[in-house]
């Protein structure tokens, strides 16, 4: 019984490997820049965005976020090449 619950548990952890280094992700980055006058302060932040929608969102839409601050940095779109804007 402890060898078959094992060799059930090795398979899947084999096909979560598998499935894990098959699947291509995609991302995008951004620099956030915002200002808070009500503390007098301007903050600039490092965003990333994942996953396939929200990626192609991203770069779809991209004037809109720039008029929100969202300035995009790089582009990764699984393909092995990381793009720097």
């Amino acid at each position: 019984m402890v060898k078959r619950l094992t060799a059930i548990a090795s398979s899947i952890l084999l096909i979560l490997i598998i499935a894990g280094s098959a699947s291509a992700d995609m991302f995008t980055e951004f620099v956030w820049y915002r200002e808070e006058p009500q503390f007098e302060r301007i903050v600039i932040s490092r965003e990333r965005v994942r996953g396939h929608g929200a990626v192609i969102y991203a770069d779809e839409h991209e004037r809109e976020l720039q008029e929100k601050g969202f300035y995009q940095t790089c582009y990764y779109d699984g393909s092995g090449k990381k793009e720097i804007i």
